[in-house]
């Protein structure tokens, strides 16, 4: 499934759904990829365990953001850190916190 995100470039789920390597119709692999995002327990180790392999070695840029989202009414403010391996941006560490707003 990570790989059919970093293919997908997107986390829209239908998106997603058109890298998976399945003979089912769209519809149902997109059904699929929402099962797994809904269900999965994963932790930032767990997604950095998988993307810090893909980095080539030597130097690389690093990249900071901020921004807010909103799950349901709560405001949450997320810090990003991302490497920039060429072209792409892979999100390595996050940290959600509580808007103080």
């Amino acid at each position: 499934m990570l790989l059919a995100v970093l293919q997908a470039e997107s986390t829209l789920h239908r998106k997603i759904a058109l890298h998976l390597p399945r003979a089912a119709t769209l519809e149902s692999k997109t059904r699929t990829v929402a099962r797994v995002f809904h269900d999965a327990q994963l932790t930032p180790q767990d997604v950095t365990d998988v993307l810090l392999p893909l980095l080539p070695d030597g130097k690389l840029s690093l990249i900071m953001g901020r921004t807010t989202w909103h799950y349901g009414q709560t405001p949450l403010n997320i810090l990003v850190l991302g490497v920039l391996p060429q072209h792409l941006t892979l999100h390595e560490k996050w940290r959600p916190e509580r808007s103080a707003t």
